[in-house]
């Protein structure tokens, strides 16, 4: 369609192709609700307002009556490999809840399979109706730095992804690495800048004038990282856009919401991103409109709620003149919604095309094929055995002082903990009574058996080890169990199954999910997945943990470099921000 044609159909002179009559127009400018019928001509919206002359004998006509008029919902920040859906049924599950597009960065898949990966799975995902807002995966060039790489992803592969087209700018401006000037960190930020691009922050733990410098070289940036409301007020203060994250292991919205409610901060400098999340939550929790729903019963506006989730997102990413709003010239992504409150939807349309209508989906996704790299990524030389997990003890028997990495529910911020354990026969053991598991990690890149093992506390087994390939940022092969038997079991049948969850008591596997490509994604469809998911889910619980996302929350234990102060890599137990290696027997 040329561009040209929307005034044709605007005038009155060409027929739009679908027009939506009798709602109610949520006005996210000037926060109004009045009734208003919408024009669409091919992927574009052509008029507001009283639109009868263009409607003619091919216009499909939907009928809104008694239902809101809303823009399409944006997503400002998610790593769609933690839904573990391939490309195809995230952007099902997605589309459903009224998200029509996502700011992502494939990291995960680029630190396991480099640009190839990464270029191979945006294809996949811009082939839905879904779009795309690509940033460049600052986690996938950095990974865990000292602590390990597989290095798949280069700095001349930053620099190209820079140069996509469909690249909106650089995801994730670290603040401890922009902090310690990293060379390469600092000239990947300036190309960005100097190409107009947005630069998306990472300004997790600092305030100050820690903050402050970061910001004065990253400019003008968003912040998904806050998790309380004063966090929020200081950095919506200096400028940076406050992201509110809720998703399976972060669950900040509620605490942080208060900026609004209580401090009183403009709402716009907020909108809401997801980071990760898991497809049981996603599909019957929801996405953003989960946020909405959050939002709006914390004592936020509806309006407010919505302009949060469309224009505010647009404005983030310097996409408002095409997205975000119900006017003439923008996208037609377009919501029929029958309670803002609850923000219910009954329908979606993508790009002028119905993907959701009458809460089904009606859209026939065609996708680029999977490809043969994608799969059999998980490489250890040979089967894992009980004694890879032993812990050696300064002495034969007797108890010792140990350090313990400290999880806890909805917060991704681990703490440095302290737990006397006994020794047996010159080895530490694992004290289920005090909550004490053991944690390892190998190295599933390198086809070397590179394990390192700690301890930590919160997960509540009381028997039994669940496995994963899935942790930010290298994706290596994570364990933590009650003892040394199952956590081998559950390694072994992690690495058949080519990477995905699994759940083990007494030697038997009692729960899995197969997660083929990259170790990361199933393969099957939505609902397929959805009932491992459920069946996993029940075999955790059944051990005692009870995060309510247990394997995001396990991945995040391995992430050395940032977030908390204790973490665990497949070289040993990391002091987050010295970045040094530390002992794990203190006394």
């Amino acid at each position: 369609m040329k561009r040209s044609e929307l005034i044709d159909v605007t005038l009155g002179q060409e027929a739009a192709d679908l027009v939506i009559k009798g709602g109610k127009l949520v006005n996210v400018h000037t926060e109004e609700i009045y009734e208003a019928d919408v024009a669409i001509k091919g992927s574009r919206i052509a008029a507001v307002g009283d639109v009868g002359k263009s409607i003619g004998p091919e216009t499909k006509i939907i009928d809104a009556t008694g239902k809101y008029i809303t823009p399409g919902l944006i997503e400002t920040h998610q790593h769609v490999a933690g839904s573990h859906l391939s490309m195809r049924e995230f952007a099902r599950a997605a589309l459903s809840h009224g998200t029509t597009s996502i700011a992502t960065d494939f990291y995960e898949i680029g630190s396991v399979a480099g640009v190839k990966g990464i270029r191979a799975c945006l294809d996949q995902l811009k082939a839905t109706p879904l779009k795309v807002f690509f940033v460049i995966p600052m986690p996938a060039f950095l990974q865990n730095g000292e602590f390990g790489h597989t290095g798949a992803l280069t700095f001349d592969d930053m620099k190209q992804m820079l140069e996509w087209p469909e690249c909106f700018g650089l995801n994730e401006a670290f603040a401890p690495e922009v902090l310690q000037q990293i060379p390469e960190i600092l000239e990947l930020i300036n190309l960005t800048r100097k190409k107009g691009k947005v630069i998306v922050g990472h300004a997790s733990e600092i305030k100050g004038r820690e903050l402050q410098a970061w910001l004065a070289f990253v400019g003008t940036t968003n912040d998904h990282e806050c998790v309380s409301a004063e966090e929020a007020l200081e950095k919506s203060r200096l400028g940076i856009r406050i992201l509110l994250r809720e998703g399976s292991a972060a669950s900040d919205v509620q605490r942080v919401i208060r900026a609004i409610t209580e401090y009183k901060a403009d709402p716009r400098m907020f909108a809401f991103c997801t980071d990760e999340e898991d497809p049981e939550r996603l599909v019957k929790i929801g996405h953003i409109d989960h946020k909405i729903r959050l939002a709006v019963r914390a004592g936020v506006n509806p309006i407010t709620a919505i302009q949060m989730a469309t224009i505010n997102a647009a404005e983030c990413y310097q996409i408002s003149h095409e997205l975000g709003s119900i006017v003439p010239g923008k996208i037609a992504d377009v919501l029929l919604v029958d309670d803002i409150a609850n923000f219910t939807i009954d329908s979606v349309i993508a790009n002028g095309e119905i993907v959701v209508e009458n809460r089904r989906f009606v859209c026939n996704i065609k996708c680029p094929d999977n490809q043969p790299f994608m799969y059999q990524t998980v490489r250890l030389p040979r089967r894992v055995s009980p004694d890879d997990f032993k812990i050696a003890a300064p002495a034969e028997d007797g108890q010792f002082t140990v350090r313990v990495i400290g999880a806890t529910e909805g917060d991704l911020i681990t703490s440095e903990r302290r737990a006397v354990l006994k020794a047996v026969n010159g080895y530490l053991e694992a004290d289920v009574a005090q909550d004490v598991l053991k944690i390892a990690v190998f190295d599933r890149h390198s086809n070397v058996v590179e394990v390192g093992k700690g301890f930590i506390q919160g997960f509540m087994l009381q028997d039994g080890a669940i496995a994963s390939t899935f942790n930010p940022h290298k994706e290596d092969l994570v364990v933590v169990g009650t003892n040394d038997a199952d956590m081998a079991v559950a390694v072994n049948r992690v690495v058949e199954l080519g990477g995905g969850f699994v759940a083990v008591r007494g030697g038997a596997v009692i729960g899995e999910v197969p997660l083929p490509l990259f170790g990361l994604l199933s393969d099957k469809n939505l609902e397929e997945v959805l009932d491992e998911f459920e069946k996993l889910r029940g075999a955790v619980k059944s051990l005692g943990c009870q995060f309510r996302g247990p394997f995001t929350m396990l991945g995040f234990m391995c992430l050395p470099v940032i977030i908390g102060t204790l973490k665990i890599c497949s070289k040993g137990l990391v002091d987050v921000w010295s970045k040094q290696i530390v002992d794990l027997v203190v006394s």
